[in-house]
């Protein structure tokens, strides 16, 4: 995977299109992005809610910030469609676009979306291996002594510095537990830094 990358933006977005702009906007700050957008009946080709999800992202992902490419269907329920934002094939966590619908068929119009997705700028890369990563977790939890077995899987993904900002890093996601019997820990290594930077119970939030 490359360095870090860095894609010049404007300070602000640009305005919205009409068709998400008749609707009441509420924007993510300092960055200016729309994050919750409501009161909308927009019309999208395809035969059901997760066909128009798509079309919508194609339609308007570049309004968002980002291009449809990083957008993939997550799940549909009902009138709901969740898409997450990857970034060079990983997932960014936490970043979702949720698209509501008022109704599951062909004449179904987009009512309103929730928007989580980041405007990337930067991107760091990691620069320790996925083998570093595990005794990194492995040592976190069980002491300077610590090993896992190569068995154990470890999860790439990217994970933003701020709450609003678009910077990301890359991260390792370890499961460490400390007996076969017991809860693991959910251990997140920092891929750029070589150190830990957050440790919770597997399935906390």
């Amino acid at each position: 995977m490359p360095a870090a990358q860095t894609t010049p933006i404007n300070v602000l977005p640009p305005p919205l299109p009409p068709a998400l702009a008749a609707g009441k906007v509420v924007l993510r700050q300092p960055s200016g992005a729309p994050r919750l957008v409501t009161g909308l009946s927009v019309v999208l080709d395809g035969a059901d809610v997760e066909a128009k999800a798509r079309a919508f992202v194609t339609r308007f992902g570049g309004d968002l910030g980002v291009a449809p490419t990083a957008l993939q269907v997550d799940a549909v329920e009902g009138r709901s469609v969740r898409l997450r934002q990857v970034h060079d094939g990983l997932l960014v966590q936490g970043a979702t676009l949720t698209l509501r619908f008022d109704a599951e068929g062909p004449s179904a119009r987009l009512i309103h979306f929730n928007n989580e997705t980041r405007r990337v700028r930067k991107a760091r890369a990691a620069t320790i291996s996925v083998e570093q990563a595990r005794t990194l977790a492995a040592q976190a939890v069980l002491g300077p002594q610590g090993k896992l077995s190569t068995q154990v899987p470890v999860n790439r993904l990217w994970m933003p510095l701020s709450v609003s900002g678009g910077e990301l890093v890359e991260v390792f996601e370890v499961l460490v537990a400390t007996t076969p019997a017991s809860t693991p820990e959910r251990v997140l290594i920092d891929g750029e830094q070589g150190s830990v930077i957050g440790r919770k119970p597997a399935g906390g939030h």
